[in-house]
């Protein structure tokens, strides 16, 4: 069940999935803000989310390489977050991705 009431997000539309199916939106369901949004998704309450990706032609090397080691980096990490642009990864999500790069 979808419900119709709409949360206003610095000028993004996000609508509240009613989970459980019981005709109202729960607090663990309401999104107010970047932090209540990150936490419905990674609570499974708001299941409409993407990872973003790095595509590249070939396997990343040299500059490319090192800028996705960076952006998975601590301090990489830190850039991306403060500038709110898309959802934190975990440091065992970060840690996976590292260990798929081609050494």
């Amino acid at each position: 069940m979808f419900l119709i009431k709409k949360v206003k997000l610095n000028g993004i539309l996000i609508v509240p999935i009613d989970i459980n199916n019981n005709g109202q939106v729960d607090p663990e369901e309401l999104i107010t803000d970047r932090s209540s949004a990150i936490a419905v998704i990674e609570n499974g309450n708001y299941p409409i989310s993407r990872k973003n990706f790095f595509f590249t032609k070939g396997a990343p090397k040299d500059a490319v390489k090192d800028f996705i080691i960076f952006c998975l980096s601590d301090k990489g990490t830190q850039v991306i977050n403060k500038a709110k642009t898309s959802l934190p990864l975990k440091a065992e999500e970060r840690s996976a991705i590292l260990k798929e790069l081609p050494r």
